[in-house]
């Protein structure tokens, strides 16, 4: 801190610097208001001083997960209670606990707007929030182990967000083999 530049050096008074910050601040969360819906966010002109390249990039910067709170968060609900341990998994994870907000918000949107659609998960969370197909896998996969309730103990801490994601894949397979094999069932018993 004390080597970085005074208000002083650049002619800017203590109180020229706080406008500054409330306008960049104001910017940021009129930013961020978009960015919760990302279909209008490419569309609305109040967004086009910024290229569709670079909406693009702050879309999947905004919805990016750290693989370390993947780790942490998977097997839990997405519930209040949650939410209220977010201080300890930001904690544990080193990060900030906004950013820990920001993304159990995104994942209660991701999964509450796409939960009544028809098709894929994957799919549908790539229509809806326009995201790579690796990040809407990664929240297909923390969506389905959260809505099903699979457990996962401490003893998978060492899991990346591949293995995840794998497992996740491995189950929907599994359930939908399930489904298969018990709709046979109840058209045997029906005909």
């Amino acid at each position: 801190m004390a080597q970085s530049p005074s208000v002083e050096e650049y002619g800017m008074t203590n109180d020229m610097l706080a406008a500054h910050v409330r306008d960049h601040f104001a910017q940021f969360t009129l930013l961020e208001s978009g960015l919760r819906h990302p279909n209008s966010f490419m569309q609305d002109c109040a967004y086009h001083q910024l290229t569709p390249e670079t909406r693009k990039q702050l879309i999947h910067l905004y919805y990016s997960l750290d693989e370390s709170f993947l780790r942490e968060f998977v097997g839990r609900r997405l519930s209040n209670k949650s939410r209220r341990e977010l201080s300890d998994i930001a904690e544990r994870c080193e990060l900030q606990l906004r950013s820990c907000k920001r993304q159990f918000d995104n994942l209660s949107c991701v999964a509450r707007r796409t939960e009544d659609l028809p098709g894929p998960l994957t799919d549908n969370i790539k229509n809806c929030f326009l995201l790579p197909e690796w990040l809407a896998e990664c929240y297909a996969a923390v969506i389905f182990i959260a809505s099903n309730r699979y457990i996962y103990t401490k003893t998978f801490d060492n899991l990346t967000g591949f293995d995840i994601k794998y497992d996740a894949t491995v189950l929907q397979l599994q359930v939908q083999h399930i489904m298969t094999a018990v709709k046979t069932v109840i058209k045997l018993y029906d005909g």
